[in-house]
């Protein structure tokens, strides 16, 4: 940025209204690249936003990260949405770190874990790279999100150590993994897809409608057909071609590729401001196991859990998820370490069984098929 502090930005009327509307997006993220910047920046389209950075730069004054700074935020925007950009097909949905803490040494196999299908009722032994991932889960540039993923892994192990040892919370650098770790977890899983398309689906009809009511629509009917709008129809032509490159990007993935790393960013912003719980069982024969939505919202008030009974983060009290076969990690209004008792542990377990789309996984030796079977039932 120019300067230290943003300032107020000042109306500009010789602006197209995309661009005017894109204004405060770019002053707040102060050069970041916020996945909220450049999914405004592909709304209003890259290309035509590109000969107006000049007057961008002009309009936001101390607020601009500079000519060099607005190009690299476009070229960020098209990166992410690119079908050219690097991909990753086996994506983490659970970390590798994560799960070799609940491997163990099987004779024959060697090193694994136990997969309980929930479908089928059965489980079955598996070495760590036979679960924790979803194919294609990030159709378009999956690398920078794998990327991520990774940044946050290379800390989780140290993290997790000094939970077990106590020392966690005194660091504010294992306190930030750990609230990272859940973050990323709680958005990074097939879950998050399905309520994306639906949300999609709905907020482009509501998004028409209110479209068509502001300059937003007149500037799109000008710029597609070259003439000025003259009543009701051509102000809704106008607001079916703001959004049809949110259509398309939907399409390819590009959307959710951003709308990824948007909920990342809002989830670890909120988490900032949030207490660190370390719990372990206080039973040493107790242990934990983890689902395939492993990390999960509760809210004590009403006793719902999960987003498939409606508790979204800022509702929820805590965010809780296992880390190893004896370390759970909660977000939320606590703060602080304590053993657990054995009807917490199960119950804890009980949320992963039931909030689970596929599967849970669970160290060899645990002798948890059977809880998992009644939990099931």
């Amino acid at each position: 940025m120019k300067g230290e502090e943003s300032v107020p930005l000042a109306p500009v009327t010789n602006l197209p209204p995309a661009i005017q509307q894109l204004l405060p997006e770019i002053a707040a993220d102060a050069g970041r690249a916020r996945a909220q910047t450049l999914l405004a920046i592909q709304g209003a389209d890259p290309d035509y936003v590109r000969p107006h950075i000049a007057a961008i730069d002009a309009a936001l004054g101390a607020s601009s990260p500079g000519i060099a700074g607005l190009a690299q935020l476009l070229r960020r925007a098209e990166e992410a949405v690119s079908q050219s950009q690097p991909t990753v097909r086996r994506q983490h949905i659970i970390s590798q770190v994560v799960l070799r803490k609940f491997i163990e040494d099987v004779v024959p196999g060697g090193r694994q874990v136990v997969r309980f299908d929930l479908a089928t009722g059965q489980p079955r032994l598996v070495g760590t790279g036979g679960v924790g991932y979803v194919e294609d889960f990030v159709p378009v540039d999956s690398k920078t999100t794998e990327d991520l993923w990774q940044e946050v892994e290379g800390a989780l192990n140290d993290a997790i150590a000094a939970s077990l040892g106590g020392t966690a919370l005194a660091s504010p650098t294992h306190r930030s993994t750990l609230r990272r770790v859940v973050a990323l977890h709680f958005v990074r899983n097939p879950q998050t897809l399905a309520i994306h398309n639906q949300s999609f689906s709905e907020a482009l009809q509501q998004g028409a409608i209110r479209s068509a009511e502001t300059p937003l629509a007149a500037e799109a009917f000008r710029r597609r057909y070259g003439l000025e709008p003259a009543g009701p129809e051509a102000l809704r032509l106008g607001a079916e071609a703001t959004q049809g490159r949110l259509v398309n990007l939907h399409k390819d993935g590009g959307l959710f590729r951003l709308s990824v790393q948007r909920i990342f960013e809002h989830v670890s912003d909120r988490f900032e401001s949030r207490g660190v719980e370390i719990l372990t069982p206080a039973n040493a024969s107790s242990e934990f196991l983890v689902g395939d939505l492993p990390a999960i919202t509760l809210n004590r008030g009403t006793g719902a859990a999960g987003l498939a009974e409606g508790v979204a983060v800022d509702q929820a009290d805590q965010v809780i998820m296992p880390l190893s076969p004896r370390l759970l990690v909660a977000i939320g209004d606590r703060v602080g370490s304590r053993s657990i008792s054995d009807d917490e542990v199960n119950e804890f377990n009980r949320l992963q069984v039931h909030l689970a789309k596929d599967y849970v996984v669970h160290r060899p030796g645990a002798g948890l098929a059977a809880g998992i079977q009644a939990r099931r039932m």
